[in-house]
């Protein structure tokens, strides 16, 4: 990206319009946003930049106040937009997740990947995916939250345990609530037809130490960190993770089972999500693993089920680093 297409992009980037009236940033700011939305369309797929500003604009509104005196429209922006567009650059962000610091990491980010629209740039460079793995990585320490983001840019704390573990029906321990979901959720698919059984949860950080050494005697880092938690960096710690199978077939084969698209289908209901869902590899940093579930509670599960959202990653950025206000 040439430093002319830089500029033009940063220009988009501020000013980028999203569809509600008021968004409270992560600092407590309120800043006010317009109510049209710009078409959910990668930047370079607009012509030029009049396109991308004018694609949304209420043609029965006069573009500007010298209408009146007579001056077209096609002449107003003839004039203006081009030689004026460029004093219109600082304009303040409207994307509520926009972080200002982060702006150059956007660039680059978009610069790999064009066709990518400019809000899931956004926000997945607030995840931090830009970066390598386990790099700036973030300690967590609020481990007792409603929900706890655990990845390859956040773990937990070397001494951590949770401070209550129950066990299963089937043996493995988890939290109360992570049980009391989880139990629900196995009556209710046995009633139906399916059978689920519980076969991994909570992991002390001791013994995932000696899991991914284990691995690593059979496979190279970079294979063994497509599938496998470094110690600390694992959600098994945190006991709220349940790897599943249908008692029938291995945990492998679990995706190929109707058991599996069952809990892919209904686990929302129960509090859980499908943490490591198909094609989003490059967002969690694992492979598909659709026997993973991890419990979040019935509102957030239910929220990211109704907004589309796959990843705890995304949920994260939109609605736990920043505040979106809602009316």
């Amino acid at each position: 990206m040439n430093k002319k297409a830089k500029k033009r992009y940063r220009k988009k980037i501020r000013k980028y319009i999203v569809g509600t009236s008021l968004v409270i940033l992560s600092t407590g700011m309120i800043v006010t946003i317009y109510s049209s939305t710009l078409e959910d369309k990668p930047f370079n797929e607009y012509k030029n930049e009049t396109e991308m500003l004018d694609n949304h604009k209420n043609k029965d509104e006069p573009i500007n106040e010298k209408q009146e005196e007579g001056i077209s429209e096609e002449a107003y922006r003839d004039e203006n937009t081009n030689e004026n567009a460029d004093d219109n650059a600082d304009v303040e962000p409207t994307l509520y997740y926009y972080e200002a610091d982060k702006e150059e990491r956007y660039l680059a980010y978009a610069e790999r990947y064009p066709k990518l629209p400019y809000e899931e740039v956004v926000w997945q460079v607030n995840a931090g995916v830009d970066q390598p793995h386990y790099t700036g990585v973030t300690e967590i320490t609020d481990t007792e939250e409603e929900i706890i983001l655990v990845n390859k840019y956040h773990k937990l704390p070397l001494d951590f345990e949770p401070k209550e573990l129950v066990p299963l029906s089937s043996g493995p321990l988890v939290t109360p609530a992570t049980k009391e979901a989880y139990e629900q959720m196995v009556r209710d698919a046995k009633a139906e037809g399916y059978s689920i059984r519980g076969v991994s949860a909570y992991r002390s950080i001791a013994y995932q130490i000696d899991v991914y050494n284990r691995y690593l005697r059979q496979d190279p880092e970079e294979v063994v960190d497509t599938y496998s938690a470094r110690p600390g960096f694992s959600e098994h710690h945190t006991g709220r993770t349940i790897d599943l199978d249908n008692i029938y077939r291995t945990m492998d084969e679990f995706e190929h089972t109707k058991e599996a698209k069952w809990v892919a289908e209904n686990a929302y209901k129960y509090g859980f999500i499908v943490r490591y869902p198909k094609n989003h590899e490059d967002i969690t940093g694992y492979i598909y693993e659709p026997w993973h579930i991890t419990y979040v509670g019935i509102p957030i599960a239910t929220e990211m089920k109704e907004q589309g959202i796959e990843t705890l990653e995304e949920y994260w950025v939109k609605y736990v680093d920043h505040k979106k206000a809602e009316f």
